[in-house]
């Protein structure tokens, strides 16, 4: 939503179309310059670039709250609204969604609603931003709500941003449990494999010219052999009269 035109009674009321709503709490706003958060909000002091806030909404009971989840996509102070559960138990769907990279840093969720409208019927927009600053880090996400749209997307590659930039735009990467491929394994390097070395223990390869065998056991000068046993002369000395 736009921090700018934030009305706290209007924010409210649609969402008590939903249930009884308990409260209302704004994270993630962009200050002007650095000050204690509580005082920048209530002077107003907010970054002049950043024209979105994430806000918290408590209903009264589960039942409301997962009523409310329907809000999302709608629009409110000309703003798509993107709303999840704070419990994190819809999960983000990568098949249905594409990384965008080489995003400028002030790029807004609002312009990449525009930018793949004709694509599909997009679910959600998120902007990857810096947690203490709140600017954008080159990246983000769209989700659609059919795959089908992720080819669509696909091919807005060679399209300038704003007129601008090209987009980075891939598939993102699926996991294992969610029915991705997984990796092929990697064959040894040549490092790894030793060249031939004896190895230790640990199955890494020996560092070092290779030792003779023969060589190798410690106290080898000690022999169970009579006849190889080390003799040791003693010095005697005569008394002097």
């Amino acid at each position: 939503m736009a921090h700018k035109q934030v009305d706290y009674k209007e924010l409210k009321a649609r969402f008590a179309t939903c249930g009884n709503v308990e409260s209302i709490r704004f994270r993630s706003v962009a200050f002007a310059e650095p000050m204690p958060r509580k005082a920048a909000f209530i002077t107003k002091r907010v970054h002049s670039d950043r024209e979105t806030v994430n806000a918290y909404v408590v209903y009264a009971t589960k039942e409301e709250a997962v009523k409310g989840l329907s809000l999302n996509g709608t629009l409110l102070f000309d703003k798509h609204l993107r709303v999840d559960s704070a419990s994190g138990s819809k999960q983000f769907d990568r098949k249905r969604s594409v990384f965008i990279g080489s995003l400028p840093f002030d790029a807004q969720e609002e312009e990449l609603w525009t930018f793949f409208k004709e694509c599909g019927q997009i679910e959600s927009v998120r902007i990857i931003r810096d947690s203490a600053t709140n600017v954008g880090k080159g990246f983000g996400y769209v989700q659609f709500a059919e795959r089908i749209s992720v080819d669509s997307a696909l091919s807005l590659e060679d399209q300038k941003f704003k007129g601008k930039k090209l987009l980075r735009i891939q598939r993102c990467k699926v996991s294992v449990s969610e029915g991705g491929i997984a990796p092929a394994p990697r064959k040894p390097t040549r490092s790894a494999r030793g060249n031939g070395r004896p190895t230790r223990a640990n199955g890494r390869p020996q560092r070092g010219k290779p030792v003779a065998a023969a060589t190798q056991r410690e106290g080898a000068r000690a022999s169970k052999d009579d006849n190889n046993k080390l003799k040791m002369k003693k010095k005697t000395t005569k008394n002097k009269k």
